[in-house]
């Protein structure tokens, strides 16, 4: 506990010097107007500031699950801890000025509570002032809603707050908890390095399936503040509208820049013939460039979309080029003339990949070509029911370690060499996923993983099915087009095992 005051008290002592000899600029958030659904956990979420303010560990005790997880600009520790470090008084948070506060229902037993704050903190008899991100999310159980998670990030930068002395680019870690956390270290997402030389990060979210803009936004706007730096959508998601809003709203807030975010998007075939198609993407996210685009699927004219793309790189709107569902044996001839034929060369291919479908002969001549392997469905995703989550040999690697069976499998394509985007909108699973780059397998896990191996995909792929799309108009392009209906119709395929 002594190391924990000791990293945080250097942090918080460093960043104040300069804070104390001027006066704080902070944007001024005009606080939301919450639903009578939503106003209790505002409120909740108020209530947990005073009580840590009165030092009421015991009143916290109520509100804080027994498992609650919380994350102090890297530092990771449970309820014992916390309660134990506000309830002795070590760190007497005085006060805490909530801005901008954002409620929302993830479902009937999951709430999250975004803000941002200054938080006046004593230390050694001395205040101090900062500004922090704060996510919360309550869990409903027995009928009593408890905090079950708590990320609380460090502001560096941004509009309206000066404090030439942070560090840029985000935190390391300032505390190192006892006990069983004692080995948690910060994650630090790897990067890969493709074929043109650019350097793109190895692990990211994914927003196929996003329940609109405004979720995609909220999801990605937390993965954001926790540390991910690669998103990953499509024209198809209907979604890149709230992928760029969050990554511009999150720069601004930040003082992250632009360029330190991987932002990829795809091309579908009814627009690949289209000269203006790459400007409307860039239009709707509201982005001067993405670095990744690919074509969505191997049918139609992909060969005008290529052409298009490669001028685009030229013209410095997009940086890299890639191939999505290009591996199939229907798409040989696509995947050659790509590869061969072209000015601008693919730089990574997307394809299904996951440990009952490892996709050995495809990976290997993707990577002959100079490729990097990317996977959509790392974890199995909808069409699978859970299968991956639910296999007895992940189960058992999992429960040894004290780690969730999404973070196995995550831990394994990292490993692996993979690129992974993992889907979620529930923060509690955003922030887990994240932490699978601070796990390593052993040769013999990673050699069980590879064991399960039955290149049985979720997703059978139907050449003629997938040609349908040539000539099927995204639901933004068409007059009263329904994306919610779209991404319904989406979810029905997939039960159906016609999934895209």
């Amino acid at each position: 506990m002594k190391k924990i005051l000791l990293y945080l008290a250097m942090f918080l002592m460093i960043t104040t010097n300069n804070l104390m000899a001027q006066e704080m600029r902070f944007p001024t958030y005009d606080n939301k107007t919450h639903t009578a659904e939503q106003q209790p956990f505002a409120d909740l979420s108020q209530k947990i500031w005073d009580m840590m303010a009165a030092k009421d560990a015991e009143g916290l005790k109520t509100i804080f699950h027994p498992n609650c997880e919380f994350v102090h600009m890297g530092g990771y520790w449970g309820t014992e801890q916390e309660l134990a470090t506000i309830g002795g008084g070590m760190i007497w948070y005085k006060h805490a000025e909530v801005y901008g506060v954002e409620v929302k229902m993830i479902n009937k037993s999951n709430v999250a509570v975004y803000s941002t704050i200054v938080l006046d903190a004593e230390l050694g008899g001395q205040t101090t002032s900062h500004p922090f991100f704060v996510t919360q999310v309550f869990n409903n159980e027995e009928g009593a809603w408890k905090l079950i998670s708590f990320v609380f990030t460090t502001r560096t930068g941004g509009p309206g707050v000066e404090m030439p002395n942070a560090p840029q680019g985000g935190q390391q870690p300032l505390a190192r908890p006892q006990g069983p956390a004692a080995d948690y270290k910060a994650p630090v997402t790897p990067t890969l390095t493709l074929n043109n030389g650019v350097k793109m990060p190895q692990f990211g979210i994914g927003t196929f399936l996003m329940p609109g803009n405004d979720a995609c936004y909220d999801a990605v706007l937390t993965a954001l503040r926790m540390g991910y730096r690669h998103i990953d959508t499509a024209h198809a998601y209907q979604d890149e509208q709230g992928v760029g809003r969050a990554v511009n709203d999150f720069c601004k807030e930040s003082g992250v820049k632009r360029s330190e975010i991987w932002v990829t998007s795809k091309l579908w075939p009814s627009e690949y013939a289209q000269a203006d198609a790459i400007d409307k993407m860039l239009a709707r996210m509201g982005l001067d460039y993405i670095d990744l685009l690919y074509p969505h699927q191997p049918v139609g004219d992909f060969k005008t979309a290529w052409h298009n793309m490669e001028a685009a790189v030229k013209a410095g709107k997009v940086r890299c080029l890639g191939l999505s569902n290009f591996e199939v044996k229907e798409a040989q001839d696509a995947y050659r003339w790509c590869v061969d034929s072209t000015s601008v060369k693919p730089v990574i291919l997307q394809m299904e990949c996951h440990p009952y479908a490892q996709r050995v002969a495809e990976s290997t001549q993707v990577r002959k070509d100079g490729m990097v392997v990317e996977c959509w469905y790392p974890l199995g995703g909808q069409a699978s029911n859970g299968a991956l989550l639910r296999d007895p040999v992940i189960n058992s690697i999992a429960n040894k370690r004290n780690i969730t069976p999404a973070q196995v499998i995550l831990a394994w394509h990292i490993q692996e060499g993979h690129s992974i985007i993992p889907k979620s909108d529930n923060p509690k699973h955003i922030q887990e996923n994240i932490e699978s780059l601070n796990i390593k397998l052993t040769d013999a896990e990673m050699k069980q993983m590879r064991d399960l191996n039955r290149e049985k995909r979720f997703y059978e792929f139907n050449i003629e099915q997938t040609r349908q799309f040539v000539n099927f108009s995204l639901p933004d392009e068409q007059a009263g087009g329904d994306a919610s209906a779209w991404n319904r119709q989406m979810s029905e395929e997939l039960e159906r095992g016609n999934k895209q």
